[in-house]
């Protein structure tokens, strides 16, 4: 299964005949294929980001489908070619020897709660890579935070203050070009950098 397209085998039970298709990953599309065939009839297909709408879809319709777990699926010993036509006629073997190691099909409500959940955890790690880079950018240009608690409980926007940023000649706090020359007119060192993260917010 991919973004676009769903690669369909069916293995007749009785004669061993296999029917392909290509089909949209529309759950009406496949249910349609589905019910064409000659019955009773079974599906199954491996987990993945294309979530459980048609494994849904096909339990309401009264179609017994399983979902695999690709950890569990068994490969034939020596295929070295992996295609999605070979994929499907092995998973329709698999299914038909019921040696299938099935995962538990979420309601709408629990999926959607899983993906907020990774959401939430995709957000927090791209967080806090943002903020390691922009710590070691500020660190190149020898401009540090003198403070204690961190960047983001401080400021809950997650950017530089220029009041956290510490002149590279040890003027304490200068806070902003102009106080660090009122205060130490003997400091000539460029704010251009930590201006424009000031102005950047």
């Amino acid at each position: 299964m991919h973004a676009h397209a769903v690669v369909g085998a069916a293995l007749d039970a009785e004669t061993g005949e296999v029917i392909r298709r290509r089909l949209g990953l529309s759950p009406a599309e496949v249910l349609a294929w589905i019910r064409s065939l000659p019955g009773p009839v079974a599906a199954a297909y491996e987990a993945g980001p294309t979530g459980f709408s048609i494994a849904r879809a096909l339990r309401a319709a009264g179609v017994r489908c399983e979902v695999l777990a690709p950890s569990k699926l068994q490969r034939p010993v020596g295929e070295r070619v992996k295609t999605d036509a070979r994929d499907a006629l092995h998973i329709a073997k698999l299914l038909k020897l019921d040696e299938i190691v099935a995962v538990t099909i979420p309601s709408e409500t629990q999926e959607a709660a899983r993906d907020l959940v990774r959401a939430r955890e995709d957000a927090r790690r791209d967080l806090m890579s943002a903020r390691h880079r922009l710590g070691k950018l500020l660190l190149r240009h020898g401009l540090t935070y003198s403070g204690k608690a961190p960047t983001a409980e401080r400021d809950p926007e997650g950017v530089a203050d220029p009041a956290a940023l510490v002149c590279p000649n040890s003027c304490p706090s200068p806070g902003s070009p102009d106080r660090c020359a009122a205060s130490h007119p003997g400091c000539t060192h460029s704010w251009s950098f930590s201006t424009r993260i000031a102005t950047s917010r």
